[in-house]
């Protein structure tokens, strides 16, 4: 109903994927310095969250790391 008035819809999603890029790419910012070192090293994703979760290290959301959490800042880290 709203929409066929005119009113524009989704505004604060917008607002709110350009909080949430800006806390992810802090927070690959924060973690280069320990997740380069071992991509540079030859490293899977898989043992880097391995490695992550065994030293308590936790994502931006608290939770334990997995191989596409460690590949999606290796990504967000190259487009920088």
């Amino acid at each position: 109903m709203a929409k066929a008035n005119g009113i524009s819809l989704g505004r604060n999603g917008r607002a709110l994927a350009a909080i949430n890029i800006s806390n992810a790419n802090e927070f690959a910012i924060k973690m280069r310095p320990i997740i380069l070192p071992m991509i540079d090293a030859g490293m899977s994703f898989q043992s880097i969250a391995d490695q992550l979760n065994k030293a308590r290290i936790t994502t931006f959301r608290g939770k334990h790391f997995h191989s596409q959490t460690v590949k999606n800042i290796a990504q967000r880290l190259r487009d920088f």
